[in-house]
């Protein structure tokens, strides 16, 4: 297996997962940031569930979902990327949940899909400008 780092477009899975709603479980995640510091690290669930999903590619904005075929990545199911519902994890969560083997990168998303991804955050609109601000794709207003 390829060593990984975690930079942003990375695969994680996360075995102890703390979903909103309070339940837990096993989760792959996709990283949207590099973190500058004192600044979360900010992820998005994945899921092959597809209920009421479209399976046309790429970004959905209506829904907040990013469509990844099965295959064309290291995903080997249909995959949704959850865009509607972003996660911000400290450094020191992250740095624990590893050490407690929790979370573990398992992959990365090439930098053309995460470049795809990343342009359908800028359109979806329930997404916060500080969201926006840590990817990268909000205008500061300076130049």
């Amino acid at each position: 297996m390829a060593n990984y780092t975690l930079q942003r477009g990375a695969i994680l899975y996360h075995t102890n997962f703390k979903f909103k709603n309070g339940d837990t479980g096993k989760k792959l995640l996709i990283l949207l940031n590099n973190p500058k510091i004192n600044k979360p690290y900010l992820f998005v669930k994945t899921t092959s569930q597809d209920k009421n999903k479209s399976r046309e590619g790429g970004c959905n904005i209506k829904l907040g979902l990013f469509y990844i075929p099965a295959s064309t990545s290291y995903f080997d199911k249909d995959t949704w990327v959850q865009l509607y519902e972003l996660y911000e994890f400290n450094v020191a969560s992250v740095v624990k949940d590893n050490f407690d083997g929790h979370l573990n990168i398992v992959n990365q998303l090439s930098e053309q899909l995460f470049n795809e991804v990343k342009n359908c955050i800028k359109v979806i609109p329930d997404i916060s400008t500080y969201h926006k601000k840590l990817i990268g794709t909000a205008r500061s207003g300076r130049r």
